[in-house]
């Protein structure tokens, strides 16, 4: 998951910047190697698959990300940037989006805005037990902040 070290980088520098709008008694851990093997919070695409693998952070609101690289060009990297607030946990939103007839083969899929196809491998999750309301806020900030950063989005602010 080396690749992805630049986004990993981007989005624990942008959760530090989120932070400092907060009282300093919130705190939301960041992105280092122990927690990126923690399952409870990351999935690795390739490595677990569908049937072997629990949704990290399934019941729990919170902000999410799915990191992937271009079908036809492994360098060329992205991240879709989503959140489940209210009525919703991160379960579902990852359902909705990795639920597809190649998943047992471990192949996971989307497509950008540009209608190019990307190749899934990690799934990241913040969960945001006691401060569910912070889920559309944060997500829209990392996707406006991951975008001035030039990180490449496989979404945009209110779009799939």
């Amino acid at each position: 998951m080396e690749k992805y070290n630049s986004i990993i980088n981007a989005i624990n520098s942008e959760l530090i910047a989120f932070l400092n709008f907060l009282n300093p008694d919130i705190k939301i851990p960041l992105f280092d190697e122990n927690r990126l093997n923690d399952t409870n919070i990351s999935w690795k695409l390739k490595e677990n698959g569908w049937w072997e693998s629990l949704f990290p952070s399934a019941e729990s609101p919170g902000v999410y990300f799915i990191l992937g690289s271009k079908k036809d060009d492994d360098s060329k990297i992205a991240v879709y940037v989503g959140k489940a607030s209210h009525n919703s946990c991160i379960g579902k939103r990852l359902y909705s989006h990795l639920s597809n007839p190649r998943r047992e083969e471990k192949i996971y899929t989307m497509r950008d805005i540009n209608g190019d196809d990307f190749q899934l491998e990690l799934v990241l999750t913040i969960p945001l037990d006691d401060i569910d309301f912070f889920a559309p806020a944060l997500e829209e900030f990392f996707i406006y902040k991951l975008q001035r950063r030039d990180i490449y989005l496989l979404n945009c602010v209110g779009k799939y």
